[in-house]
């Protein structure tokens, strides 16, 4: 038995060498065989691209602030409101003192027929006593809107999504911060505005101020403000008239029908907000606050 089991042993170990011999001429091959990298990726060469000039209808950024349709930025800054008697003013317009403003948007022409006619059509105006039919007499779609209460030009700038100017944002638009008499200049040109004629004329059938380029400041239709008729500087005290004060509202630039001395960008008038016998000269135009300049 113990040569039988030396035997066995024997042959187990000359097995495990020859399969250790194999194992070892197996590697040696493996190693021997060279090895194939994959090819690299070509990367193309980059060419110069052509120039991209940007679009003039690219999306302006966020704090651009284009103009609204038909309406002059007007700068803010301080000016001198009123005329001092001394120089020509009456007791409503003095004494001259200074108003400091923001920036705000003003109509370019006072509100025409047809524009306030979309807001009947809407359903958000009453239209004009003088118009019959419910709508304004053919061809005069671009006279001034008139025969308007103070609640009718208020409701149409609720409803253009703009509001009714104070008389300081009214008369720095037409003085500019140069402090001018008229919306051209301190003297009085015949054929500037339209005073002393027949009727209204259509909107922007007479020259517009400088620089801002606004019509019919002066004459055509007088205009409501959303101010109430106080005293200055302070104005805080109403100015007393025949009416409570709380029913009036300020109007500015004259009409038709007036002359150059009531005309003036300084000159004052009032008007019951509603329950007058006729407003048939009275108009309006419309302003939108400017958005803040933007932050450096």
């Amino acid at each position: 038995l113990r040569d039988s089991y030396r035997r066995q042993r024997e042959l187990r170990l000359k097995y495990a060498f020859g399969v250790v011999c194999l194992v070892i001429i197996g590697v040696v091959i493996i190693l021997s065989i060279p090895s194939k990298k994959p090819p690299e990726e070509q990367v193309p060469t980059p060419t110069p691209s052509a120039s991209v000039t940007p679009s003039a209808t690219a999306t302006p950024s966020p704090t651009a602030s284009p103009t609204p349709l038909q309406m002059v930025l007007i700068e803010g800054g301080e000016f001198q409101m009123g005329r001092d008697m001394k120089d020509g003013g009456d007791p409503y317009e003095s004494p001259s003192h200074p108003v400091t403003l923001n920036a705000f948007y003003i109509d370019v022409y006072e509100v025409t027929r047809e524009e306030y006619q979309k807001c009947i059509d809407d359903g958000k105006c009453e239209k004009p006593s003088e118009w019959n039919g419910g709508t304004y007499p053919a061809d005069t779609g671009r006279l001034p809107v008139t025969g308007v209460t103070w609640e009718d030009a208020n409701r149409y700038a609720l409803w253009a999504g703009k509001r009714l100017p104070t008389e300081e944002e009214w008369e720095f638009a037409a003085r500019g911060a140069e402090g001018r008499l008229y919306p051209w200049g301190n003297n009085w040109k015949p054929g500037q505005a339209n005073i002393g004629s027949d009727g209204l004329a259509e909107v922007g059938s007479f020259k517009g101020t400088l620089p801002v380029k606004l019509f019919d400041m002066i004459g055509n239709a007088q205009e409501w403000t959303s101010s109430g008729f106080r005293k200055y500087p302070d104005k805080k005290t109403y100015l007393l008239t025949g009416f409570p004060p709380e029913q009036l509202r300020v109007i500015r630039g004259g009409s038709y029908k007036d002359s150059p001395g009531k005309v003036t960008a300084t000159y004052r008038d009032a008007l019951r907000m509603s329950g007058e016998a006729s407003y048939a000269q009275t108009g309006f135009r419309c302003v939108r606050n400017a958005p803040p300049p933007p932050v450096n």
